[in-house]
């Protein structure tokens, strides 16, 4: 056994795969090893007066600092939870009723920086914030160090720490045993430190791991350990070994029972790291010139000038920031006198504050995506950003800058270029959660090939049932949503799509009584919920022991058990023998799911929808197409809406969201991400596995251990850790613009730019050119319409023009546009008025998928008067105007009695089979959506 320091960077650790694979705890794919169990109370004291301020030195391996996550903290609310266990143990003021030698400081005293969570209802979704009052939650190094030092200003108080996810399911079903402990166990500090979000502190306290125990006194760490679930009574006993050894600072581990360490195998002459230790991992890692990619501490900022230009690039200098240019008044390079310069004159007069990042588009434009607009003596205008975004050039030389630098490994590895890989995904995955505003500790990311793979793993692994589970699904979804349907079918589950004015009027029913709606009292007794259900243990397959535990036959040492008088007087506040059980049997789920998907913006004609659809559907206890209780999921499309609007989901709590990284930075490609809810974890049922997804497994007999962790567990294979790797110099390059929020302004000013110009088009007859779609016309339509303009040409007749002549055309004049449904069926059909038969018939006449049908002529029934057939479910289609004769001439010679002549029965409409679009984004410029308008205006405008 090896002792070393609590605070010594060069872990020593233990091969303990053996343990691992047999999923003794959740073991992160991060990590490879385990660090030894027992660690020198002795060379710990040595380090009490590092270890009594907040940690500052440089050996920490700080992450990039998140925002818009951490709970607000009162002090008075904290310091009440943090002391309220003493008064529910003893009484008020009864302090003589416990053997706790000294109290904890007064709650004056606490640090303002420490708070506790909030009960919000027993349920197996927020298990971690059951029993809140008798822990005290911590977040960060800081808050960490602050209570350690608090509780040492009485040196034999005890603070057990639990190192915890809320995905490991070891720490959920130990989690009951815990809450016991800190009920009855008054005089000792229970403190609860979540694994999501505090990755750099768990690097620091060396917790490899989950569940994690670290017992400490004095500033000192006595002890630290793992348990299994039905190793239950082991952290009992650890806890009340050492509360019943108040004099002994040196511990050790026996076959998991903590026992007195002998003074003969301390190891006086190791010290305690210095403020500059040898070792440093950032050091190792990257060398000094990697500054542009080495991970940065919360107190810097991304120095992005210095990597992606050089001098000759920004003119001798770095560019300066978008802050700095607005404040010393830059204006616009004068432009030559044109209709194009007088036309930016005016727009920049109304959308100057909105447009082009305070002029440095214009500065960048050229040398970052400019010189890739000239093919073939054309100047090309890029109008498809919905379909891929463009990435830039400063952005692509970052990337080869890195991989030319560093070796990066097979992240399943534990060698050198591994854990590189390692520590660059976790970053990336951080990322991702920052630009979404997602707390850490309520969603995790998982890296998908796209934003479609990601809705594919959704719908694969739901929990559906027959009876109970919907799926429903608004119509303007992408067809990969539609996908989705197949699953529900497949498990005989129910499917509906719906409009947004039926889900609106659906929502504003009359609620039904909902689980999130029953308030409970401050002392509900759990201990009378029902025992139906067993608790499994997940590692073996065996049940739990779910035996109680008898405090009253523990010996806790020197601290005595309430008097017999109090537990009569208290009688609420002590859980019986059934308390514990109960708790366990109230963390089996056995609710009934169903699923709501929806895209925040719908990518054919960019509308976007009411995001607080997804707070109203979770409250939702009842089925849209029955009355049966089932509780919704929501999934949020965010493909064709996260590259130009902020998406914040610490206000829209969506369960599920997807993307794609192409569409939002252009690059990489053949990468997205689900990101989920923690609590999903649990409830989705994984068939498939692979390498990567699985801890243990026989090829002999049908046995499987999944990993725990929601991004090891889902990630099947080795994800695409090069391309993962280079994401931070997609999100660095939009911050250099000033981030997403700048984004959003920008590109909102081209787009109502755009209608207002296309609008505007008419032909000599007044008739208009373009049949637009979408919400721009409304007046708050820089709420609900995002940067897309779909719509059809129209002669002067009001007819359509083909959308295809429009691409031709269009395409050999450098405007990269899309035409078609947009892989948007329900948006596309139901602006262009076709009906669902229809959609059925057009299989019959559609020759191949690459084929060039473009129109239907479709025979809706009757004369517009008098429609003999509004539902369309007898209509007539041909593909072409020469198949009308043939159908007229069919008719003529039937003996069908009609009642008046068919010509007159026969209405025919000539319908597109698909439409035009154009996509802003984060590098559009004036000139792009400009020359389109001139292009168009010169192209079908007609003037007699």
């Amino acid at each position: 056994i090896a002792y070393i320091s609590l605070r010594n960077l060069v872990t020593w650790r233990s091969n303990m795969a053996s343990l691992a694979t047999l999923n003794i705890y959740c073991l992160p794919r991060s990590f490879s090893s385990v660090h030894l169990q027992t660690r020198s109370s002795h060379l710990t004291s040595r380090a009490a007066g590092f270890f009594s301020s907040p940690l500052s030195s440089p050996h920490t391996i700080l992450r990039r600092p998140r925002s818009g996550w951490r709970r607000s903290l009162q002090q008075g609310a904290q310091a009440k939870k943090l002391f309220s266990k003493k008064k529910r143990a003893s009484g008020e003021g009864d302090s003589e009723k416990l053997s706790a030698p000294t109290a904890l400081p007064t709650p004056a005293a606490i640090p303002s920086s420490v708070a506790t969570d909030t009960p919000q209802g027993f349920t197996s979704e927020n298990w971690w914030e059951e029993q809140a009052d008798f822990f005290v939650n911590v977040n960060g190094a800081k808050e960490f160090d602050e209570l350690i030092g608090e509780a040492a200003k009485d040196p034999s108080k005890i603070v057990v720490i639990d190192f915890y996810t809320r995905w490991c399911k070891s720490c959920k079903q130990l989690y009951p045993t815990l809450c016991k402990m800190a009920k009855s166990r008054p005089d000792i500090v229970f403190v609860k430190v979540s694994g999501d979000g505090n990755r750099a502190l768990l690097k620091r306290q060396g917790v490899s791991g989950f569940p994690h125990f670290q017992i400490y006194r004095n500033h000192n760490l006595l002890t630290e350990f793992h348990i299994l679930p039905k190793q239950k009574d082991l952290l009992v006993e650890n806890v009340a070994f050492i509360a019943k050894h108040p004099d002994e600072d040196h511990f050790k581990l026996e076959k998991g029972r903590v026992t007195v360490a002998p003074a003969s195998i301390i190891q006086p002459d190791v010290k305690p790291p210095s403020s500059n230790p040898a070792f440093d991992l950032n050091s190792l890692l990257y060398s000094e010139e990697d500054s542009d990619i080495k991970p940065v501490s919360p107190q810097e900022t991304f120095d992005l000038d210095s990597l992606l230009y050089s001098t000759e690039d920004a003119g001798g200098g770095p560019l300066q920031s978008s802050a700095d240019r607005k404040e010393a008044n830059m204006e616009f390079a004068a432009p030559q006198w044109t209709p194009a310069a007088a036309a930016k004159i005016n727009f920049l007069s109304k959308y100057g504050d909105l447009y082009g990042y305070d002029g440095y588009l214009d500065e960048i434009y050229d040398m970052e995506v400019g010189e890739r607009m000239h093919a073939d003596n054309t100047q090309h205008h890029y109008l498809d950003y919905t379909g891929a975004s463009i990435y830039t050039n400063s952005q692509i030389k970052a990337v080869f800058k890195d991989l030319e630098r560093h070796l990066y490994g097979n992240p399943h590895s534990a060698n050198p270029s591994s854990s590189l890989t390692g520590e660059e995904v976790d970053m990336a995955r951080d990322m991702v959660l920052d630009f979404f505003n997602a707390p850490p500790g309520n969603y995790h990311v998982i890296f998908t090939k796209g934003a479609t793979a990601a809705l594919k793993l959704v719908g694969e692994t739901f929990p559906w049932e027959k009876e109970h589970s919907e799926f429903l699904y608004l119509r303007e979804n992408h067809n990969s949503v539609l996908g989705i349907r197949e699953y529900a079918h497949l498990h005989d589950t129910k499917f509906h799509n719906v409009t947004e004015d039926k889900v609106d009027a659906w929502l504003r029913t009359t609620e039904e009584v909902t689980f999130d709606n029953i308030e409970f009292s401050e002392n509900v007794n759990f201990g009378a919920a029902p025992l139906e259900s067993s608790t499994v243990d997940w590692a073996s397959g065996d049940e739990c022991d779910s035996s109680s535990l008898d405090s009253n036959s523990l010996d806790w040492g020197a601290v005595k058990e309430p008097s017999a008088e109090s537990a009569e007087t208290s009688d609420d506040e002590w859980w019986n023998d059934d308390d514990e059980e109960a708790m366990q049997a109230s963390l089996v789920d056995d609710n009934h799911y169903s699923l709501f998907a929806f895209p925040a913006e719908d990518n054919f004609s960019g509308v976007k929808y009411d995001l607080s659809w997804v707070e109203k559907f979770q409250q939702r206890s009842k089925g849209f197409l029955s009355n049966k209780s089932t509780r919704w999921k929501v999934l949020v499309d965010a493909a064709a809406y996260a590259p130009t609007q902020p998406l914040d989901l610490s206000k829209t709590p969506a369960d599920f969201v997807t993307l794609s990284f192409y569409k939002i930075f252009g690059y990489p490609t053949g990468l997205g991400a689900l990101i989920m809810r923690t609590e999903n974890n649990d409830i989705l049922k994984k068939v498939f596995w692979g390498g990567g997804s699985v801890k243990l497994a026989s090829s002999d007999t049908d046995f499987h251990i999944l990993e725990c962790e929601p991004s090891s567990k889902l990630e099947d294979g080795t994800i695409a850790f090069l391309d993962i790797v280079t994401l931070k110099h997609g999100f660095n390059a939009m911050k250099r613009v000033g981030g997403i929020t700048r984004i959003q302004a920008h590109v909102r000013a081209l787009t109502e730019y755009a209608y207002d110009s296309l609008s505007a088009l008419k032909h000599f007859n007044g008739k208009p050119l373009l049949n637009i779609f979408g919400n721009h016309h409304l007046p708050n339509r820089h709420d609900i319409q995002g940067g897309i303009l779909n719509f059809n040409v129209m002669d002067s007749k009001g007819d359509p023009i083909g959308y295809t002549r429009v691409q031709k055309e269009s395409a050999a004049a450098g405007f990269h546009i899309r035409t078609g449904s947009s892989c948007n069926p329900g948006a596309c059909y139901n602006n262009l008025h076709i009906r669902p038969k229809e959609v059925e018939q057009m299989a019959g006449f559609k020759e191949s998928c690459g084929d060039d049908t473009e129109w239907m002529f479709v025979q809706r029934g009757g004369v517009a008067d008098h429609p003999l057939n509004p539902d369309g479910e007898h209509a007539v289609m041909v593909s072409s105007e020469d198949e009308i004769e043939d159908v007229m001439e069919i008719i003529k010679k039937s003996k069908v009695a009609l009642g008046h002549e068919g010509e007159v029965a026969l209405h025919w409409e000539k319908v597109p089979l698909g439409t035009v679009r154009m996509s802003l984004g984060w590098m559009s410029t004036f000139e792009d959506v400009y020359e389109f308008v001139q292009w168009m205006k010169v192209s079908y405008v007609e003037t007699e």
